[in-house]
């Protein structure tokens, strides 16, 4: 096949046509060790093009968003490649709130409190109204819980948490499924490890499932939520039937 019929030009930018080739080529860059070279220069050339009040919709915030987003790169490159690789941009992208945010979810990932605290608290008071900022903010502080169930601390982050989320559900809820699924998936944590008693369980277990329920019906189209629901229920199944 001819490369010209395997690549075209749309917008400036230059596309795979078929997404299995775009996935070979992407595993190709990335075993050759040469992902980390790739997506730094994209994100420098990005952060200088990106400005505080740009649209999220326009290539560069969008571009950024992709390449510094910490799913994408722990998946592709680990958590210390990632890590360093956030080291090297610091200075490009220290004003970004999100750089930020994705820096401390990393650190979330691979169990650093202290650091990820760090990064997600700089984000915070970058932009202390942004949803996203203010889920992983709560997701923080589950963590910061669910670390040591027996710090005396640990039901405050608790409270601390679930009420950023209904702020953020309450204002956002429709915007996306992520406060909803942080929500239920830390929640049911907390229940089977923070909470001793039947009672506690259960009056935590009810609002869990008012809130999977909602998350449900505002996202119907997510798998995530769909089994974080089933997950409630048997739980709270699960609580009954052991008394």
């Amino acid at each position: 096949m001819k490369i010209s019929r395997m690549i075209v030009e749309r917008g400036g930018s230059l596309f795979v046509r078929h997404r299995v080739i775009a996935e070979v080529v992407f595993d190709f860059v990335r075993k050759e060790g040469m992902l980390k070279a790739v997506v730094i220069g994209l994100a420098v050339v990005c952060a200088s093009q990106v400005k505080r009040d740009m649209a999220g919709w326009e290539k560069p915030r969008r571009m950024l968003s992709t390449l510094m987003n910490h799913e994408f790169l722990y998946r592709t490159m680990g958590g210390i490649e990632s890590q360093t690789l956030y080291d090297e941009l610091e200075d490009a992208l220290r004003d970004e709130p999100h750089f930020w945010l994705q820096r401390g979810c990393l650190e979330l990932e691979i169990d650093n409190l202290i650091r990820a605290d760090n990064f997600i608290s700089q984000a915070k008071a970058l932009s202390p109204r942004d949803f996203s900022i203010l889920t992983g903010f709560a997701h923080l502080q589950f963590c910061k819980a669910l670390f040591n169930v027996a710090n005396p601390k640990a039901p405050e982050f608790i409270e601390e948490a679930c009420k950023t989320l209904d702020g953020v559900m309450a204002a956002h809820g429709t915007k996306s499924p992520h406060a909803f699924h942080v929500y239920c998936s830390q929640g049911i944590s907390w229940s089977k490890r923070g909470l001793k008693t039947f009672d506690a369980k259960r009056d935590f277990l009810d609002i869990l499932r008012v809130i999977a329920a909602l998350g449900v019906k505002s996202h119907p189209q997510s798998k995530e939520l769909a089994q974080l629901k089933r997950d409630v229920d048997g739980e709270y199944l699960n609580l009954a039937l052991a008394r």
